[in-house]
């Protein structure tokens, strides 16, 4: 039987980056947003920083 569920199973996503890392991008952008930075300066203040680049839906997502 190949049903929804089985062929989705097999599939895995790319590795995450360290947990530390994520946690500090994380407040960063939180951070930058505070000062008032538009979410394309915050992606690229990111980048340039840890050499990451993170989706403005990302951006935006976190700092609800």
């Amino acid at each position: 039987m190949s049903g929804r569920g089985e062929e989705i199973v097999g599939k895995r996503r790319g590795s995450y980056r360290p947990r530390e890392l994520r946690i500090r991008i994380y407040e960063d952008v939180l951070e930058f947003r505070g000062k008032g930075l538009s979410y394309r300066e915050i992606i690229n203040e990111i980048k340039l920083r840890y050499s990451v680049i993170i989706s403005e839906s990302h951006c935006s997502f976190w700092c609800r």
